[in-house]
């Protein structure tokens, strides 16, 4: 992940942001599930 574009959703934000700092590999399928929640991802 690379970037990501969050806008009101404080939580997604600052998951996002780790997942960044972490350099995750995040399974795209389960990027694009809006039921799992951004902290679940990787």
């Amino acid at each position: 992940m690379l970037a990501a574009d969050v806008l009101n959703r404080p939580k997604d934000f600052m998951a996002v942001r780790r997942l960044i700092n972490q350099q995750a590999v995040v399974d795209c399928e389960r990027l694009a599930d809006e039921t799992i929640p951004l902290r679940e991802v990787a």
